[in-house]
């Protein structure tokens, strides 16, 4: 009976010790809230060239020129670099000569990388070639020649093909252009390795769209280019498909 009451108050003395330093039960931990992410429109790609170097320099990398009209931007890539040189700047020039009227401003790092900021009224088809440049002793230290002649198109969507159904398809397919004069591209190296009454056309998640049909395929081998409808809008066109017709098949796919 002794031992009853004593364990009955060393539990009510520990509740009180409880209540006096304020314990509570630890409040429910929310689910954290979803956050909706929105793709981004694809930047065109309206020009791109590899460095190589000048003047006993060696540069590697790539240059391109990206946007549209009155918002372009010239970009090197990751793998840019340059071997070290005094006083770089850089700028465009045309047939081997550079135009220090073009200079942009200083190189911003030797390697890796970095963006520029085109003028307003820049305008693509002027730009030959992308310059590296030392200022010290007026030599090129780096040039990237995108050999435009005429006003670059934009490449809104690139994807590399790949083979269905036991067939092998190869090569790149592009969407360039502006709204209402997109066209569908296929590089010189694609290659359809033999079927029937192949055609042309998109699809999404894995399902081909008759609705979205270009037509036959106008070669098995090689560049190829199909114009698209003035209503087409690239950001509804997941796959490109090279399909067949007969067995109701893919032959080839390219997911962009």
């Amino acid at each position: 009976m002794i031992l009853k009451r004593t364990l009955a108050a060393a539990t009510l003395l520990s509740f009180a010790a409880l209540a006096a330093c304020g314990q509570k039960e630890p409040a429910p931990t929310s689910a954290p809230a979803s956050v909706e992410t929105e793709t981004a429109a694809p930047v065109p790609v309206v020009a791109s060239a590899s460095f190589s170097g000048r003047s006993d320099h060696v540069v590697l990398g790539q240059a391109s020129i990206v946007g549209t009209a009155g918002n372009y931007e010239l970009v090197f890539d990751a793998g840019f670099d340059l071997d070290g040189a005094p006083d770089p700047v850089v700028g465009f020039g045309n047939g081997g000569t550079y135009d220090e009227a073009t200079k942009i401003g200083a190189l911003s790092q030797q390697k890796g990388a970095q963006r520029y900021s085109l003028p307003a009224d820049f305008d693509p088809a002027t730009a030959g070639e992308v310059y590296v440049w030392c200022e010290q002793f007026s030599v090129p230290l780096g040039v990237a020649s995108f050999h435009t002649s005429a006003p670059a198109v934009p490449t809104v969507a690139t994807a590399s093909f790949s083979g269905r159904s036991d067939h092998i398809v190869l090569g790149q397919a592009s969407i360039v252009g502006t709204p209402g004069e997109y066209k569908l591209v296929f590089a010189e190296d694609f290659d359809l390795d033999g079927a029937p009454d192949p055609v042309v056309g998109f699809g999404n998640d894995g399902a081909y769209d008759a609705a979205t049909k270009i037509g036959p395929l106008s070669q098995q081998k090689g560049a190829q280019s199909y114009s698209l409808p003035a209503d087409f809008d690239p950001a509804t066109a997941g796959e490109v498909y090279v399909w067949c017709e007969q067995f109701s098949v893919p032959l080839g796919v390219a997911s962009f």
